[in-house]
């Protein structure tokens, strides 16, 4: 790193001039600025490679052979105040207020300084009052000097591009929720949603977030989403009362259709290297709800949808899930909300004058899929249904025709003995037998 800013913004000389142990110099000052001006148009992956751990006793015994290299200072910043330009500088270095802060890295360690060209957005006021602040950061900063000794601690002063933000508990004045604790927990720098711009497509300043938010999730159980958000999301929630910077980064569940699922290359390489990830699945879900989306902020007519698509980007997709243009698949997701995402379909080219179709974009693990019972399946389950509705038809008839024989059965009986009732009359009475001997032979055989 010291050799990249030699070449290209801070000369020998002016290294060399740096005096150690002392407070902030007119040159001093003017190395910051340059140094402010030039670690943005560093490249991430060149200063992830370079960046080292702070080592105090090296930077105390020899702040000359340590000056100039970039370090990864890891602590709690506990106070920030803003720094403002003067109008000539200003125009020079291309911003008009800079950074100072205080980030306790170690118990035996006071504070260290660094100066940054920006902070998270939410702690703007604090910065502008000089005020107090205790929360996670993790800066990759370029060693200037050593300030003013505090008892026998050295202060070692940075410099940094930026300041990247991972709170570890919910904080209303910050603006931190539940859902931004857990995306840096795995390693999201929150300061990223405040480059998010809405109604637009993925931009150059959301490159870093998204693939952050992507990289972030990976490493997240879709359980663990699905648990923390167990009722669906209303979209009106996200799109009526058009308040995005609000809802960007809240976790929402959503269940829908989706109608296309594509796979994704990650080609850039720094993005595979840093963060690990070589490519995700864009899935375009349709919601059954009645939602209404206003086309720009001052929009006094607003568009009315009966059913309304959503864009989701998934770091994986459930074993056997279907992809491609035309597919009709039953899904739940539980993602996080990144902005609202403007794009091109082949309704809104078809007519003139017709804007940007515009959905949130959601990014998450991995949907819940519900799949459709395979063609095969269905067919054995029909075969079978049928087979079994003829067994019940086959045994209704048997008992049917058993039970009508059994009717005939018994009215030909009755019949019958109608008949033989016809043949005596109810008033014939048969004559009693005439007496007669009986011979000694039958009275032997009635005594038998």
């Amino acid at each position: 790193m010291r050799e990249l800013l030699t070449t290209s913004s801070v000369r020998d000389e002016q290294w060399i001039q740096i005096e150690d142990r002392t407070l902030m110099s007119s040159t001093d000052n003017r190395v910051l600025l340059q140094l402010l001006f030039r670690l943005p148009q560093v490249s991430l992956q060149s200063v992830e490679n370079w960046a080292l751990p702070v080592d105090f006793l090296k930077i105390g015994e020899n702040p000359d052979a340590c000056r100039g290299s970039i370090y990864r200072v890891v602590g709690r910043a506990v106070r920030v105040m803003a720094i403002t330009v003067s109008t000539e500088k200003a125009e020079q270095w291309g911003l008009e207020e800079y950074y100072r802060l205080e980030i306790i890295m170690d118990e035996s360690q006071p504070h260290v300084v660094v100066y940054a060209r920006s902070i998270p957005h939410g702690w703007l006021g604090i910065a502008r009052q000089g005020g107090v602040i205790d929360t996670p950061v993790m800066a990759e900063a370029v060693f200037l000097k050593l300030g003013p000794n505090v008892g026998e601690t050295i202060v070692p002063i940075f410099v940094a591009s930026s300041i990247a933000w991972h709170p570890s508990q919910p904080d209303l004045a910050l603006g931190v929720t539940e859902s931004h604790v857990l995306l840096a927990r795995f390693g999201m720098d929150l300061r990223l949603l405040d480059s998010v711009r809405d109604r637009q497509g993925l931009v150059a300043e959301e490159r870093e977030g998204f693939y952050q938010l992507l990289a972030a999730v990976s490493q997240v159980d879709r359980s663990e989403l699905f648990r923390r958000v167990k009722q669906d999301t209303e979209l009106r929630q996200i799109l009526d009362e058009q308040e995005y910077p609000q809802q960007r980064g809240e976790l929402v569940a959503l269940t829908g259709n989706a109608k296309r699922i594509v796979r994704i290359a990650i080609e850039a390489q720094d993005i595979r290297e840093r963060l690990g990830i070589d490519h995700y699945y864009e899935i375009n879900l349709f919601v059954d709800e009645s939602v209404q989306l206003k086309r720009w902020v001052d929009d006094t007519e607003p568009m009315h949808y009966a059913r309304y698509p959503v864009v989701c980007c998934a770091r994986k997709l459930p074993p056997g899930m279907p992809e491609g243009d035309e597919i009709n698949e039953a899904v739940r997701i539980a993602g996080f909300f990144f902005k609202l995402y403007a794009y091109e379909t082949e309704f809104t080219n078809a007519q003139a004058g017709q804007p940007r179709q515009m959905s949130p974009l959601l990014i998450t693990s991995e949907p819940v899929w519900y799949p459709r019972p395979s063609s095969s399946r269905s067919g054995w389950e029909l075969v079978l249904g049928l087979g079994f509705v003829a067994l019940v038809v086959t045994v209704w008839l048997v008992v049917w025709r058993l039970n009508r024989q059994d009717r005939r059965f018994k009215q030909t009986m009755r019949e019958r003995k109608y008949e033989r009732s016809q043949e005596i009359p109810w008033d014939h009475v048969l004559p009693d037998p005439e007496p007669r001997e009986v011979g000694p032979r039958q009275e032997r055989s009635q005594g038998d």
